[in-house]
């Protein structure tokens, strides 16, 4: 199989989920479906240790996944919000005999979680990142 052209990813995020909108739930689910493909696609490509082959590439990878956990957890942090709005209201339902405004706020709460370990995440991929970032391959 050839290998495939690398993929301008601003310019292929820029055409299915513009910064500015439109912010639909068809295109936040869309780009949650995008993110969770990618990251089985990282999981297979590094899977091998072989994708990777240089101390500065690597910098470079957990840099990104550093930066994507921190935004990952700011949407995390607006999901817990919005979580929280489900809690009053009044058209809520449960689809069995549970309480819907509390099983909303429990879900609030995992969110909330959720959140706080990705601020974990990345600052630890930070800090590997910057370890990685001081090696570099002797290629003379």
């Amino acid at each position: 199989m050839p290998t495939p052209r690398p993929v301008d990813a601003v310019d292929l995020i820029a055409q299915h989920w513009h910064a500015d909108g439109p912010h639909t739930a068809d295109a936040v689910m869309s780009a949650a479906l995008a993110l969770s493909e990618l990251a089985e696609y990282l999981v297979r490509a590094t899977r091998s240790g072989k994708a990777v082959t240089h101390a500065s590439d690597g910098s470079v990878v957990v840099g990104r996944l550093a930066t994507a956990a921190d935004h990952q957890r700011q949407a995390l942090a607006h999901l817990v919000e919005w979580a929280e709005t489900l809690e009053s209201d009044p058209g809520l339902r449960h689809d069995s005999r549970g309480d819907a405004h509390t099983t909303a706020g429990e879900a609030a709460g995992w969110l909330n979680l959720a959140s706080g370990e990705l601020g974990s995440t990345a600052r630890a991929l930070e800090r590997a990142q910057s370890a990685l970032g001081h090696l570099y391959h002797d290629e003379g």
